[in-house]
């Protein structure tokens, strides 16, 4: 359905946003404004503004917004980060990550629409382009999620997840790094002009690498270690791993300890988190604020790498 047909509609009580990224911001905002519930796909926005927007729009309206980073309510994830956040690694000294690619250009050549799409919708806010099958979809060859300006790349798509297990271990929910780096060369983006496989253009995406600074001096870093999704924390009592669905660590039974306190009402089921909240009208676990600030790490890093400063 159009956006203003859902909009318009009495019997529509909440929306879940599933488009491609560039659509984000203005289906929540219309929804919000005309008194519907939001959940929203991670990354929550194409931009720093558009999170700042969607923020003031759910105090504004009264909204209860979800974002989709499942791994909030992932028994796994929740525990490794609960366990960091509580002192079980003790004083923190430095954090590993994935080293997420930046998107790169597009211009892929013209293809007949399908019958059943309306592409000119499907461009929206941005400048209409011609069809093709690999723009249209997130991750073929390449997918719209490895172009500008559509997507942040695998900086916002994993990205997204890895930094907001970061933010949460740390307590860092209700703000973000102070400093934002990048070592190693220039950025240099490829342009696709043919359909082929995001290889070339993540392996060339990814330099330079990224770091980046909170205000207790934590400090993070990319490295092998870490897998997409997750990161690797070390403290003065061992480390910690995190992953999808994944929490292991050095010595074996920090986690071990943690991972079997699981309470039997603990909810793992995201979706369900945001309709109990619609109900009961409070907080989800990855509200709107926490989801603007994870979006945030990720659009500045990408903002760092392309223009080479801090």
């Amino acid at each position: 359905a159009r956006v203003e047909e859902v909009r318009a509609h009495p019997e529509v009580d909440w929306v879940f946003v599933t488009t491609p990224e560039h659509w984000h911001a203005a289906i929540a905002l219309a929804a919000m404004k005309a008194g519907k519930d939001v959940c929203v796909e991670k990354p929550m926005t194409l931009t720093i503004e558009e999170g700042k927007a969607l923020a003031g729009a759910e105090k504004k309206y009264g909204r209860v917004l979800q974002v989709g980073s499942q791994q909030r309510s992932q028994w796994q994830n929740y525990t490794g980060c609960e366990l960091i956040r509580k002192g079980g690694l003790g004083k923190i000294s430095k954090v590993v990550c994935y080293n997420y690619p930046s998107p790169w250009e597009g211009d892929l050549p013209a293809q007949p629409v399908p019958d059943e799409l309306d592409w000119e919708m499907w461009c929206g806010p941005n400048p209409k382009v011609p069809f093709n099958q690999d723009l249209y979809l997130p991750r073929a060859n390449p997918g719209w999620l490895s172009f500008r300006p559509y997507s942040g790349g695998e900086m916002t798509g994993w990205g997204a997840h890895g930094f907001d297990q970061i933010q949460c271990a740390l307590d860092m929910d209700e703000t973000g790094p102070v400093e934002i780096w990048t070592e190693g060369g220039k950025y240099d983006p490829p342009t696709y002009s043919k359909s082929e496989s995001k290889d070339r253009g993540d392996k060339i995406c990814v330099a330079p690498k990224y770091f980046f600074r909170y205000a207790n001096g934590v400090t993070v870093e990319t490295g092998d270690e870490a897998t997409m999704g997750g990161a690797v924390f070390y403290g003065e009592k061992g480390r910690v791993a995190i992953a999808r669905g994944k929490c292991e660590s050095d010595p074996e039974e920090l986690a071990i300890d943690a991972l079997r306190k699981r309470p039997a009402d603990f909810n793992d089921n995201h979706q369900k988190n945001w309709l109990d909240c619609i109900k009961s009208r409070s907080r989800p676990i990855a509200d709107v604020e926490i989801g603007h600030r994870s979006a945030t790490v990720c659009h500045l890093c990408n903002i760092a790498r392309w223009t080479g400063r801090k």
